[in-house]
């Protein structure tokens, strides 16, 4: 026996509550500040390191050469690289 659908239930109602709220609140908004510093920094940061990786690289006159052969050397040859260890 159903005493009550939709939106005239307890979780209807609060449902409805939650839907007509609208707006961001000060805690929200705070937090979505931080997120987005935070993101900043972490693409601000990847970009460091891969402008320091390509700095070495250019003074040592490998223009990643190396780094790209030993990639490939491990993924044609996987058994050859882990006996060298």
């Amino acid at each position: 026996m159903f005493i009550a659908t939709g939106s005239h239930t307890f979780f209807g109602k609060t449902a409805k509550l939650v839907a007509s709220a609208g707006g961001e609140s000060h805690a929200q908004k705070a937090m979505f500040k931080i997120g987005n510093f935070l993101i900043v920094v972490a693409i601000i940061l990847a970009l460091i390191m891969v402008g320091f990786r390509v700095y070495n690289d250019l003074t040592a006159h490998s223009f990643g050469l190396d780094t790209a052969l030993s990639i490939l050397t491990i993924e044609i040859n996987p058994k050859k690289q882990k006996k060298s260890k």
